[in-house]
């Protein structure tokens, strides 16, 4: 259960409600702004910790076909919604999602929940580790640096051992010239 508060705003009209209802567990309360029963607003839900859920399912009236996502990190998304289940919308939310409050229009809230494998709420978002690509980019790095350096010492003893075969070559062949003329080495 994901704990949130909700903001609405219908025509311009912005007002904070308190809404226990949305995580009651009783899909039959539901808020919603008074002054505006019968109009359709938008639903803003601003999760107290950044979420992070492999499926949101959504009870309202009526249901919404999508849901305006913003991550932690400030950028936005939409998600459409992926079927139904009972009177519930829902909503797969791709891997990696770190959600931090998401808009939708409705008259009614009843129920919000999260859940799927990934289901958490994260207190601290910095304090999630590195990701498996930031490790797989620094592993691949660090072996690129390996493999240039193994092969730079390679290389440079293979010189090495080159110029010291064309040294003594040289030296032998100063050797012979520097002989007595018609003398046979």
């Amino acid at each position: 259960m994901a704990n949130f508060s909700v903001k609405t705003d219908c025509d311009g009209r912005w007002e904070q409600l308190p809404c226990p209802q949305g995580h009651d567990g009783n899909p039959d309360t539901c808020c919603t702004v008074p002054s505006y029963f019968s109009m359709m607003c938008d639903m803003i839900i601003t999760f107290n910790n950044a979420l992070k859920a492999a499926i949101l399912e959504i009870n309202s009236k009526p249901l919404p076909d999508s849901l305006d996502v913003v991550q932690s990190n400030g950028e936005a998304l939409t998600v459409y919604r992926n079927g139904t289940k009972g009177d519930r919308a829902l909503f797969l939310v791709p891997n990696g999602i770190l959600i931090q409050s998401c808009t939708f229009q409705t008259r009614r809230l009843c129920e919000l929940t999260a859940s799927g494998r990934d289901h958490v709420d994260v207190l601290d978002v910095e304090n999630e580790g590195p990701s498996t690509g930031m490790i797989a980019a620094i592993v691949g790095a660090v072996l690129a640096v390996v493999i240039f350096v193994a092969l730079g010492v390679f290389c440079k003893k293979r010189w090495e051992a080159r110029r010291s075969r064309q040294d003594a070559n040289a030296n032998m062949v100063r050797y012979l010239k520097c002989g007595e003329p018609g003398q046979v080495p």
